[in-house]
């Protein structure tokens, strides 16, 4: 056990200008040798009690293919802040390698870091773990090019459920199973999706508008969206919305070549 305080970690970022990896529940911090994610305290008794108990279980967990936490941090009153993990190096996450150095790798690199994600996920759900959140950010590029994942504190397994709220969810998430109760399906689909986002010339933007939540058809709305050639757009569409929640999208990743997508480029 390290034993160290949500104060010791903020006042190390604050040495070296650490200003923090923002997400919608909290920010990872780099300390020593180690990651140190904090939760908002916002979030509520409730939900810092739950995600308490939760990094406490998967302490005791060996998840192969991922970074689990290796010990609790807690405030100066004692109360649950956040929990520490190993700190990786690494080149950046798969996102930035398909979007932010996209440029220094071709499609085929792009395809085996995603292909490489789908086989975590499939580990992890031999292992009874549902991700829940599977943006590929999540995923780290390592100096030898394997891939692992981080950040699985909203892994649902056994008792232990999301507790993330739902509209924290991008909109492809909506309707597609309520925020306690995804599956390997829903784990499937979202990760198909941004598979399919992630080989884009200019992902993760011109994301559905909240406004689009109350349609049926949300897949169908998000590739409305894309800034792409129309005839890509359909053809994108028509690959992944054949029974997505039941196929892995690495199945098409594999027959998907440069030359046939070069448009997208």
């Amino acid at each position: 056990m390290m034993n160290f305080s949500e104060e010791e970690v903020r006042r190390y970022a604050r040495k070296n200008d650490d200003y923090g990896q923002l997400g919608s529940e909290g920010a990872v911090y780099k300390f020593e040798d180690y990651a140190v994610k904090l939760f908002k305290k916002v979030k509520g008794e409730e939900f810092m009690k739950e995600k308490e108990n939760k990094v406490r279980a998967l302490m005791n967990n060996e998840i192969e293919g991922f970074i689990k936490p290796i010990d609790l941090v807690y405030d100066e009153n004692n109360n649950f802040a956040g929990y520490a993990m190993e700190y990786i190096e690494s080149k950046g996450d798969v996102a930035d390698m398909c979007y932010k150095y996209g440029e220094h790798y071709k499609l085929d690199k792009k395809i085996e870091f995603l292909l490489k994600i789908e086989e975590l996920i499939k580990k992890a759900h031999s292992m009874g773990y549902i991700l829940n959140d599977v943006a590929i950010w999540n995923f780290l590029v390592k100096n030898n090019d394997d891939v692992i994942g981080i950040d699985i504190d909203n892994f649902q397994f056994e008792n232990y459920q999301s507790e993330t709220n739902p509209s924290f969810y991008l909109p492809y998430y909506q309707g597609l199973c309520n925020c306690k109760g995804r599956n390997e399906n829903s784990d499937k689909f979202s990760f198909g999706i941004y598979a399919i986002q992630s080989l884009m010339k200019y992902p993760f933007n011109n994301e559905c508008l909240d406004y689009y939540r109350g349609n049926v058809d949300y897949l169908r709305c998000y590739f409305s969206n894309l800034d792409i050639k129309e005839e890509a757009r359909d053809e994108l569409y028509n690959l992944i919305s054949t029974n997505p929640e039941k196929e892995w999208i690495g199945k098409t990743l594999e027959k998907v070549s440069s030359n046939k997508f070069k448009y997208l480029y």
